[in-house]
């Protein structure tokens, strides 16, 4: 079951809201929850160095992150193993031919993006 059909099932709203650098800076994750009546977010795409981030790591509002690493017991995260992933398909290319392997990467402030290229 999906997010989606889980919160049709209780009856609840799921709301996609995307925030920049500037906006994080002008007011906290917890002023931007309370501003939108959410009770309880799931967030992906930060950078370590984003102040929802760092904020992030010691609320005790219901969060869960999505392939971003977690340091506060308190939150929740889920995610795959992005050095293993890496790793899995430079193997690949490797096995199967492939010499000249080249990387297209994102933010070196993403801790994805390290784990995925410390992979390849």
């Amino acid at each position: 079951m999906g997010v989606f059909d889980f919160c049709d099932e209780i009856a609840a709203q799921y709301v996609f809201y995307a925030t920049t650098l500037k906006e994080q800076k002008e007011k906290s994750f917890k002023q931007f929850c309370q501003e939108h009546n959410i009770t309880g977010a799931i967030v992906q795409g930060l950078k370590i160095t984003d102040p929802y981030y760092e904020e992030i790591q010691s609320t005790d509002f219901p969060t869960v992150l999505i392939d971003l690493e977690n340091k506060n017991p308190k939150i929740g995260s889920i995610g795959i193993d992005n050095r293993a992933a890496g790793m899995e398909i430079t193997d690949f290319l490797i096995d199967n031919g492939h010499q000249q392997i080249g990387m297209i990467n994102g933010s070196k402030y993403a801790s994805v993006s390290l784990q995925r290229q410390l992979g390849y």
